[in-house]
């Protein structure tokens, strides 16, 4: 019920507040035909225009809050889930569900204190899977810290771990990583190498959220080594993938 009531809420914001503004504004013209001399009346016009400031600043925070909830509900659910799970490989994927909301909302910190402890129960279970998961997000935390060194090994031993379950998709997704932190650093053949290398199978699984950050990167490579042809070829290509995924922003 709450959910339902937060989400008609925040659908219907902005005509709420086009009401209660609306509202105001008729107050205020009745309050102003008043006579002016009188004390009580201008008292009457304080009174009206108060309460529909503090019902207009009340709905207004109650809409904030409501939106706040929204965006965090799927976090609060999965912790919740979390903690009534039994310890098993189920566990460590909700726990990487987890992880990937929390990285994707710029909670780094708070992600890797789930890494840390899924990390323990992966290892201890063997699962290799979510090993090498749990592994790459975190090395996905160390490169947005700029910490070059640990993001690096943490994708070597990830990409170990996903080539040993034959995971092709893990393989390319960390073979891209790899190749937008080496063209970050300006290590641009590099970079294009391990990109290239995955481009391939991001395209076969048509993802198009890793293909747009995949085709910008390489644009921007092979502009800076000159290739200015392949530089347009993928800058085409991440528009595409960029209007596919209405990312205004992006374009």
């Amino acid at each position: 019920m709450q959910l339902l009531f937060g989400k008609a809420i925040t659908q219907n914001k902005n005509w709420i507040f086009s009401t209660l503004t609306t509202i105001s504004e008729k107050f205020n013209k009745q309050a102003s035909w008043f006579p002016q001399q009188g004390v009580k009346h201008n008292g009457l016009s304080h009174i009206i225009n108060g309460c529909m400031r503090s019902i207009i600043t009340l709905s207004l925070f109650l809409l904030i809050s409501i939106s706040g909830f929204s965006q965090n509900s799927d976090i609060d659910s999965l912790t919740i889930e979390l903690a009534f799970q039994k310890a098993d490989t189920t566990k460590v994927d909700t726990s990487l569900k987890l992880i990937e909301k929390l990285y994707n909302n710029n909670e780094f910190d708070r992600a890797l204190k789930y890494i840390i402890e899924s990390e323990k129960l992966a290892s201890s279970l063997d699962y290799k899977k979510g090993t090498a998961e749990i592994t790459y997000f975190k090395s996905l935390i160390y490169a947005q810290k700029n910490d070059y060194i640990n993001a690096i090994n943490g994708y070597a031993k990830s990409k170990d771990l996903f080539n040993q379950i034959q995971d092709t998709l893990g393989v390319a997704k960390v073979n891209n990583s790899i190749g937008l932190i080496e063209i970050k650093r300006g290590n641009f053949t590099k970079g294009i190498q391990y990109s290239l290398s995955a481009i391939a199978e991001l395209e076969k699984r048509q993802l198009k959220e890793d293909l747009s950050l995949a085709y910008s990167n390489l644009a921007k490579a092979y502009y800076s080594i000159k290739d200015y042809d392949k530089s347009i070829e993928f800058y085409l290509k991440a528009l595409q993938a960029q209007e596919q995924l209405n990312d205004k922003k992006a374009i």
